[in-house]
């Protein structure tokens, strides 16, 4: 095993600017929702329904001597129509029945909310489980189907699995900067191998970012789980392992991500209705309808070696 360097290779780059999706900023900014991308503002709620909209970031191109116009329009990719159908993220609350009339249940349960929401948010943008369960048309990191593995799947040294896939991402898409999804112990590999940075703002707002200034999510919902297979139905085939040893995990890159979100909802809304006689306790939960996606032009994954830094050097016999 290559020993972790813990000296930056170069001096850390300027962070880029971050953008909170909600209107509160939590303190724990390396999460998915507090990393980039504003979240959209409607007066309306027809969002709910579904949405839909089409990459700026596809197509192909290069350079020519002449440009001919029957050359330049041979050359035009497809930027097919992404569709997305919102679901919504909960969270619920048990008290006993002393004490009621003293505690600040909507208080308590949209802090709880705001605290937990990223978390919920990033393990469906990882895994899919609820858009494979109800064959939502929702794009999701792991899916095979619409994402480059790296290397074939093969374990890649820590360092080297970030060069392949900022280099893979860039090639292919043009929503720079993008976004590095990886778990929270392959970011702190990376971050002490020196190829990651941290900073911290006035307000002490944490934030990672690689040397490229792309945007390095450390989600806490990000199982590190491998590629999904999919059916031609949408139905699950194999992949979302996770390794259970630790060695490895995987890390996908991305193009922007955005969202949408929805007032936090209270349920129910009288305490009657939330009191169990058979407990002598209230329940209490709230939710608010969520979309979160991304560009999904270009997709990469690789599968991080996390016990091996760089690449084993070749040994001269002679």
């Amino acid at each position: 095993m290559a020993p972790i360097n813990p000296q930056p290779f170069a001096p850390p780059p300027a962070r880029p600017p971050a953008h909170s999706l909600w209107g509160t900023v939590t303190k724990f900014d390396y999460n998915l929702l507090d990393a980039g991308g504003d979240a959209t503002a409607v007066d309306s709620d027809r969002w709910i329904g579904g949405l839909a909209f089409e990459s700026e970031t596809c197509g192909t191109g290069g350079a020519v001597l002449v440009p001919c116009a029957e050359d330049i329009l041979d050359e035009v990719g497809d930027c097919s129509t992404v569709s997305y159908q919102p679901y919504a993220v909960y969270m619920s609350m048990d008290r006993n029945s002393w004490g009621r009339k003293s505690i600040d249940v909507e208080g308590r349960l949209r802090r709880r909310m705001i605290a937990g929401q990223s978390r919920f948010m990033e393990a469906e943008l990882w895994t899919g489980d609820a858009a494979i369960a109800n064959t939502l048309p929702n794009p999701f990191l792991s899916d095979a189907t619409n994402m480059t593995q790296l290397n074939g799947g093969a374990a890649t040294p820590l360092v080297y699995a970030l060069g392949e896939m900022q280099a893979a991402i860039a090639s292919c898409s043009l929503s720079a900067p993008y976004f590095i999804h990886a778990t929270m112990p392959t970011v702190n590999l990376w971050i002490s191998a020196g190829v990651v940075f941290r900073d911290v703002d006035d307000a002490g707002n944490v934030f990672f970012f690689d040397a490229f200034g792309n945007h390095v999510v450390a989600g806490a919902g990000y199982d590190g789980s491998s590629p999904v297979v999919l059916d031609e139905a949408g139905a699950y085939v194999s992949g979302g392992d996770v390794d259970a040893t630790g060695d490895t995990a995987w890390a996908y890159a991305s193009g922007t991500v955005f969202g949408v979100v929805g007032d936090i909802a209270l349920v129910p809304d009288v305490d009657a209705d939330a009191f169990d006689t058979a407990t002598n306790s209230y329940r209490w939960g709230a939710f608010r309808m969520a979309a979160l996606t991304y560009d999904d032009c270009c997709t990469v994954g690789v599968n991080v070696d996390l016990c091996t830094t760089c690449c084993t050097p070749s040994v001269d016999d002679a």
